[in-house]
């Protein structure tokens, strides 16, 4: 659970409401907001069920309206849950937890395997029901209880609301696996940055960026003819860049019919500073690995050769009347696309802005220049947005695009998030499938592994 302290308050331990099935050994953890464990705690003499409680062998002092997450690891499931419950802020007199989906972050968040910090989220904002227990001062007395963030504890063995009273559970949280986040994508942690002094603009091939700070945007007007993240003619890896990344697809700038590039891009965040029209990352011939994506009207812009990968792609500044999407096309001319385990979200920060159009999709296939064929989308997350129409635009069928029909276009294995509106998006979750040449569709589910488009037969 992510929260806020409202003041200065000292954290003296931790707690979770445990159902029959909830066996092993628990231990329980306080982390900053970037994943830095604080404290960390086994819980020991626990009943059989209801609220388990252990205390910190020293408190920890919590600073008004910093960022905290607390969580519990269950080492054989069975945990309890509630969804719905951070659909919207809940706050009391000590502290607020945000609703899932505030500054781009889920909350009641999880993660598989031996623990760690989690960092997804089931796109059902869902309570996990552990929480942290706070006092005013470093020492407790004896007679008086530490005051837990979500409600009084009782000597009851269930919470006191029965309308949120947690379940009990036989599965596991709904999405598999560790979709790339902040947590995982982006500058690893540790690595030293000095500021870039080289050209904004590169003319010629064998630029190696690493570990630098680009204030500005980075222009690509060089390539060597190939289309491969194997032959790279510009490499940038373990940057922090605070302007946008553009590798030219003209013919006539780089005087091949691939475009300029390839640009490969590896642990990078792209941090755009300002609102802008424009994609943070484009044009064609690029290659990502873990990239994180944020700050502008789109996250990529791809019309030709890309390939992405692990990497978390967010739009979210609105601008004027355009149109967002984390991933978009429009038209790839028949041109290689893959899109493989990445995140993606659409959903403005700094709007609405006066006559702005905001988001289109997560992911928007469009048919505009040319029709979208030749494309894989396999094991990504579409995280739920109030903010687009759709999740995803396919490219497969839109009606009223210059080039409506896309083929050859393979999307498998992707989850959606249903979230608060349980559509994805406020119209649903995908807009325009299409069974045309070469289309597959399969094992696309929502977070519960329910399939999304349930009359689609999977034909591999």
């Amino acid at each position: 659970m992510r929260f806020s302290p409202k003041r200065n308050l000292y954290a003296t331990g931790i707690r979770f409401y445990k159902g029959a099935a909830n066996r092993g050994t628990h231990t329980g953890t306080l982390w900053t907001a970037g994943g830095q464990p604080l404290r960390h705690v086994v819980f020991t003499r626990e009943t059989a069920g209801g609220w388990q409680h252990a205390k910190f062998a020293h408190p920890l002092l919590l600073r008004a309206h910093a960022n905290y997450v607390v969580s519990y690891h269950a080492p054989r499931g069975h945990y309890a849950y509630t969804y719905g419950y951070f659909a919207h802020t809940v706050s009391n007199s000590v502290v607020t937890m945000p609703a899932a989906g505030a500054y781009g972050k889920p909350n009641g968040v999880f993660r598989y395997g031996r623990g760690g910090f989690p960092t997804v989220g089931s796109g059902r904002a869902t309570n996990y029901w552990v929480d942290v227990t706070l006092s005013s001062s470093p020492t407790t007395p004896t007679t008086r209880k530490p005051t837990p963030t979500t409600r009084k504890p009782t000597p009851t063995t269930r919470p006191t609301t029965p309308t949120t009273r947690p379940t009990t559970p036989t599965t596991k949280p709904p999405v598999p696996g560790a979709f790339p986040s902040t947590a995982n994508t982006g500058v690893p942690a540790g690595t030293r940055l000095t500021n870039y002094t080289g050209p904004m603009t590169i003319r010629s091939c064998g630029a190696v960026i690493d570990s630098k700070i680009i204030n500005g945007d980075l222009t690509i007007l060089a390539g060597n003819g190939t289309r491969s993240s194997k032959t790279p003619c510009v490499t940038i890896r373990k940057s922090l860049i605070k302007g946008t990344v553009d590798d030219k697809w003209a013919d006539f700038v780089c005087g091949t019919k691939v475009g300029c590039g390839p640009v490969v891009m590896i642990d990078n965040e792209v941090a755009i500073p300002r609102a802008a029209d424009v994609a943070a990352v484009s044009d064609s011939n690029i290659y990502m690995w873990r990239n994180y994506v944020h700050g502008a009207r789109s996250g990529v812009q791809c019309d030709g050769f890309c390939e992405i990968r692990q990497s978390y792609l967010v739009a979210d500044h609105e601008y004027r009347s355009a149109h967002m999407d984390a991933f978009i096309s429009n038209g790839n001319y028949g041109h290689k696309m893959v899109l493989y385990h990445n995140s993606f979200l659409c959903q403005p920060v700094n709007g609405p802005v006066p006559n702005g159009a905001g988001c289109a999709a997560d992911v928007g296939l469009f048919g505009d220049f040319s029709a979208i064929s030749n494309m894989t989308v396999t094991n990504n997350l579409f995280k739920s947005t109030y903010a687009a129409g759709y999740c995803a635009y396919t490219g497969a069928g839109l009606s009223g695009k210059p080039y409506p029909n896309g083929t050859n276009l393979v999307w498998k294995d992707n989850v959606f998030q249903r979230g608060s509106n349980g559509k994805c998006g406020f119209g649903g979750a995908v807009r325009d499938w299409k069974a045309n040449s070469g289309n597959v569709w399969c094992n696309n589910t929502w977070d519960n592994r329910v399939a999304v488009l349930s009359g689609v037969v999977c034909k591999p």
